[in-house]
């Protein structure tokens, strides 16, 4: 099946995130933590399995220490780490980046 998407239709989902990104990170609020991070600089993350993380400004490059992928999100894109070694998120640009741990129910 071909999974690639049109311009039109990334640009649509990249304004859907936008539009969500305020519900996503407002429900965590209580486990929450706000990176701020200068271009070029880097900040690790200790054991972040399910760890949430939204792009507020800026454009950060995210890797983990056990894995060949590498992951770049910039405003508006959410990610979620699916390893529990150490997380690299470095600053392509000057970044905000929202962390959060879902609420255990």
């Amino acid at each position: 099946a071909d999974t690639s998407f049109t311009a039109g239709a990334l640009d649509t989902l990249r304004a859907l995130l936008r539009l969500l990104t305020p519900v996503w990170h407002s429900r965590q609020r209580e486990n929450s933590a706000m990176l701020e991070i200068a271009t070029g600089r880097s900040q690790a993350l200790e054991q972040p399995m399910g760890l949430h993380l939204v792009c507020l400004e800026g454009c950060v490059w995210i890797t983990h220490d056990d894995s060949d992928a590498d992951y770049i999100i910039e405003r508006g894109q959410h990610f979620v780490a699916a390893s529990n070694s150490r997380m690299l998120v470095h600053a392509l640009s000057a970044s905000r980046v929202r962390t959060w741990t879902p609420n255990q129910q």
